[in-house]
C-alpha cells in the first residue's frame, strides 16, 4: 500500500527507514533519499513509527516544515 503518493513510498519502503534507524518522519524521508511535497502522508508515516517503535506523535514529528523548509 502506498503511503507517500507523490514520492512513491509504499509500506515497505517505510518500514524499511524506520528499521534502519528512521525515528521520526523527516528521517524517514532522508533515508528514503526523498523530501516531502505535499505532506499529506505526513500522519501516516508519523503513524507508522508509533506502530512499530512505541513513540508518542510528539517525537515522532507528526508535523513537518514546508517542503521549501526541508531543502533550506
Amino acid at each position: 500500500m502506498y503511503v507517500c503518493n507523490c514520492k512513491g513510498l509504499n509500506e515497505r519502503h517505510v518500514r524499511g527507514a524506520i528499521d534502519g534507524g528512521a525515528r521520526h518522519v523527516a528521517g524517514v524521508f532522508h533515508a528514503c533519499g526523498e523530501s516531502p511535497q505535499c505532506a499529506r502522508c505526513v500522519k501516516r508515516i508519523a503513524a507508522l513509527i508509533r506502530a512499530e517503535k512505541g513513540a508518542p506523535m510528539a517525537l515522532v514529528g507528526a508535523h513537518m516544515p514546508s517542503p521549501q523548509q526541508m531543502e533550506a
